[in-house]
């Protein structure tokens, strides 16, 4: 196979002549029918050049907004309403360091501004979003590297992210994790929001934006937190909805459809759910409440293996 394919790539094979004219035989390539996977493991063997296409977070975050139309629409007086509605001030001194991860347009961030807080930043990887926030504190750039520097090595008191974890692959969650730990203070809280993967439609939710990479419910999340080494304060369901007419009517048709599914899933996974986890949520959010141990941290040893370390 590997003769056949350098041979292919470098066009060894003998012509043949026909009326006078060189012709080479019609042979099928070697590669017919594998996978791009065993294509890109053959074009590295064969020393063939990459193609030049961009990586598929690159293109679909270049104009992340725009790719979705209204889905997306920057309406800062729609969100400041939805975050008074929901009533969640952070436990923090006003003038305690605070960073919204993934912060796109800075609603959260001039929200809390409003409410009086001093000491905010965001940090997002599109650049298009953070032209919204202009006046705002923002910086443009991946955020788990960011938050691995020594720069912000234990300055937060409070970490918030909403609808980011879910963009992320396992190992990226996990590093990800770790870079919060990092970053916090000691007790400094980390707030999380994603979709609820067990909850109803959350397909829907799932495959409804490309660049979504995993899921999780009441149980993995909390499952993931406490093994970066952090406290688990609740991890409960939410169903979020404009405080209009359309809103109300929304919450009470959910309402409606909520308490039998939800008696379902109890009925399918039986037990009972440990304290401020609603294992048995079927809303369509979850918002995660966790803090930084002080006294221990998860760590990655040489070989790869877990490990304990003072915080």
């Amino acid at each position: 196979m590997a003769g056949s394919l350098r041979g292919w790539c470098s066009h060894e094979y003998e012509p043949y002549r026909l009326r006078g004219k060189r012709h080479f035989p019609r042979i099928a390539p070697p590669w017919d029918g594998l996978r791009l996977s065993e294509l890109d493991a053959l074009r590295r063997f064969c020393h063939c050049p990459a193609l030049d296409m961009p990586d598929f977070r690159e293109l679909l975050y270049r104009n992340y907004s725009s790719t979705f139309g209204q889905a997306k629409e920057h309406r800062p007086e729609l969100a400041f309403r939805m975050f008074d509605r929901a009533g969640r001030i952070p436990p923090v001194a006003r003038s305690a360091p605070i960073a919204d991860l993934g912060c796109g347009k800075g609603e959260w961030l001039a929200w809390l501004q409003q409410q009086g807080f001093t000491d905010v930043r965001g940090f997002d990887f599109t650049a298009s979003e953070l032209a919204h926030a202009a006046g705002l504190a923002v910086e443009c750039g991946e955020v788990t590297n960011t938050l691995s520097s020594e720069r912000w090595r234990g300055h937060f008191a409070l970490l918030h992210a909403k609808d980011l974890i879910e963009h992320f692959t396992k190992q990226e969650t996990i590093d990800f994790l770790l870079a919060c730990r990092h970053a916090l203070q000691p007790g400094g809280f980390l707030w999380l929001s994603t979709f609820n993967a067990q909850g109803m439609f959350s397909t829907a939710t799932r495959y409804g934006d490309f660049t979504h990479e995993s899921g999780f419910t009441p149980g993995s999340m909390a499952q993931v937190l406490r093994a970066c080494g952090f406290e688990v304060d609740a991890v409960t369901g939410v169903h979020a909805c404009p405080p209009s007419f359309g809103g109300r009517l929304r919450r009470l048709l959910w309402r409606c459809a909520a308490g039998p599914a939800r008696l379902v899933l109890r009925a399918r996974h039986g037990g009972f759910a440990a304290a401020g986890i609603d294992q048995f949520s079927v809303d369509p959010d979850l918002f995660a409440i966790a803090r930084k141990i002080a006294d221990q941290a998860p760590r990655r040893s040489l070989s790869g293996e877990a490990a304990i370390d003072g915080g």
